[in-house]
């Protein structure tokens, strides 16, 4: 917080995370934000992540507005 207000940082377009570890995406954590986006909430868009070994996990997220998020 920045005089008493809420602030969101970058954290790059790379995350570290251990091998064989996990992350959860959800608000006030680690999250997607598209700038400009075309998808509206209540969407669920495909997202592929790719690791530094070179696989990929592809899966499906759903879209959340400020005020909707769980």
């Amino acid at each position: 917080m920045t005089s008493g207000m809420a602030m969101m940082m970058g954290t790059c377009q790379t995350s570290r995370f251990p091998a064989h570890g996990s992350v959860t995406f959800a608000p006030g954590g680690f999250h997607l934000m598209c700038m400009q986006p075309s998808m509206k909430i209540g969407d669920k868009i495909p997202v592929t992540l790719t690791f530094q070994d070179g696989s990929t996990l592809a899966t499906v997220m759903p879209v959340y507005g400020a005020q909707n998020a769980p």
